[in-house]
């Protein structure tokens, strides 16, 4: 699977199309997430990146200790990929969401990788990166806003019907 996505992302990036094949939102092209997922992840994006095409493949046979990949296929167009054991995939998505974000605000800058202008040194370990370190904040910062009912396009009816029967869908840890 992932030589296939590798593929796609080789032949998408040579292509010297000028127009882009997909309209700017959150894609679930493998079905693969959540419909509560897919929901939090388009209201983050339109709230956040509302020009980014994002294309989210979860249950992804990552590396070990990998919960999460974010590649940029080219200008605006994204690859989320979620690890296939993830027990937290609602932060994993928030963090590397984060990521997205940074990209579109132009912090983060792929091929050739670059974090506020300065080339990204990857022998530093992950969590003094300062991309990573964003990302992360992004995640606690979008987690606070679901929680707290404050993200602005995200729809909390099954939040409310859940509460009914004293269940909780905010699932992190």
């Amino acid at each position: 699977m992932r030589g296939f996505i590798l593929a796609i992302l080789l032949l998408v990036s040579s292509c010297t199309v000028q127009e882009r094949p997909f309209e700017p939102g959150v894609y679930d092209s493998e079905k693969t997430l959540l419909k509560h997922e897919l929901d939090l992840a388009k209201a983050v994006a339109k709230e956040y990146a509302p020009g980014a095409t994002i294309f989210i493949i979860a249950d992804q046979p990552l590396s070990y200790g990998i919960s999460g990949l974010t590649n940029k296929a080219f200008e605006n167009t994204y690859f989320v990929q979620i690890s296939r054991v993830n027990s937290t995939r609602v932060s994993t998505l928030f963090h590397e969401l984060g990521h997205v974000i940074d990209s579109e605000d132009g912090k983060l800058e792929w091929a050739p990788f670059k974090w506020e202008g300065l080339v990204i040194d990857f022998s530093a370990p992950w969590h003094e990166r300062p991309w990573e370190i964003s990302a992360e904040e992004w995640k606690d910062c979008l987690r606070y806003e679901y929680e707290n009912r404050q993200l602005e396009h995200y729809n909390y009816a099954l939040e409310d019907w859940l509460q009914n029967f004293k269940l909780n869908l905010i699932y992190f840890k």
